[in-house]
């Protein structure tokens, strides 16, 4: 995990990310992600979650233990996305430099975040039962998945589950204090305001 740590550090260094308009690469400033797109983020964790969730009583005991820590990051998003509503003057204040680092941290936790969601797509099965009020929607794991959890590769770095969880932990840690940061700066924006 301290390798992941040590890669998101060098990439929040870059003051730039590089976009691709019809083929071309083009530099773009990074800037603060804006609350709805935290919130999207984190309602799509809270799905991943539900997702591992599926299943209970049969899922295997490491799925259980992704979804607490994919629910737990779900969490965190929400309560990042709830401090930038908050001071979000105070982070577009802030040097490019920090704006950046958030930004990376962000964009990090995104890119899992929808990485995993896509490979829950492909291995989750969809049943539809009929109820008196129309259908009733049900997601299991495909059997593959059940046979095949602990050899299949579950990050786009080629980890397996153990790999997953950290990378998840990682985020959630790296988030914890841009939320405490922010909250800090809301608390004192009034008092500053004051003086």
């Amino acid at each position: 995990m301290q390798s992941a740590f040590i890669r998101l550090a060098s990439l929040s260094r870059q003051k730039t990310s590089s976009t691709y308009v019809n083929g071309t690469a083009s530099l773009v400033a990074m800037s603060v992600p804006a609350t709805g797109d935290v919130l999207m983020i984190s309602q799509v964790a809270w799905r991943i979650g539900r997702a591992f969730a599926a299943g209970h009583k049969d899922a295997p005991v490491e799925f259980h233990e992704v979804e607490t820590e994919v629910s737990g990051l779900a969490k965190v998003l929400k309560e990042l996305a709830e401090a930038l509503h908050n001071g979000s003057s105070t982070w577009q204040e802030a040097g490019e430099g920090v704006q950046n680092g958030i930004c990376t941290i962000f964009e990090s936790c995104k890119r899992t975040v929808n990485d995993l969601d896509s490979l829950i797509d492909q291995y989750q099965a969809i049943k539809k039962h009929r109820t008196i009020g129309g259908f009733a929607i049900e997601r299991s794991w495909s059997d593959l998945v059940l046979t095949q959890y602990k050899t299949m590769i579950w990050t786009t770095d080629g980890g397996d589950l153990h790999n997953l969880k950290g990378m998840l932990q990682m985020h959630s840690i790296a988030i914890t204090p841009l939320v405490q940061a922010l909250q800090r700066q809301a608390r004192r924006a009034p008092e500053l305001c004051n003086n």
